[in-house]
């Protein structure tokens, strides 16, 4: 399920709520907790864009938006999944994770968001 936000930040709250008015809105890997972390503080945030940097499905994206009062959106993403693995001993993800998404099926649910690929 995807999220939309509903904030009500003169009684200093957030929840996020299952979307009622789309058939498939989009999905995120961050837990629902930590999206209502970074949604409230979105809404918070004085004026000016929002950024993400790694995009995937849209999910935290759309959630952002849904919060971001009319805010410009900026997302960077190779759209394409994981383009090589890295020398850090960490780096669990492998080459081609996350490659089943897109610039267009990002772009139904975030028609005016802008896309840098990359």
């Amino acid at each position: 399920m995807g999220y939309s936000g509903v904030v009500d930040l003169s009684d200093d709250w957030c929840v996020l709520a299952t979307m009622e008015n789309s058939k498939n809105p989009p999905l995120s890997v961050i837990p629902q907790p930590e999206i209502g972390e970074l949604v409230e503080l979105c809404a918070k945030s004085p004026a000016g864009i929002i950024v993400e940097l790694g995009t995937y499905k849209g999910g935290s994206a759309y959630a952002f938006n849904q919060v971001g009062r009319g805010r410009p959106l900026h997302l960077f993403d190779t759209f394409t999944g994981i383009p090589q693995q890295t020398q850090v001993a960490v780096d669990i993800i492998g080459v081609g994770a996350f490659a089943d998404t897109s610039v267009d099926a990002i772009r139904e649910f975030l028609p005016y968001a802008h896309f840098h690929v990359g």
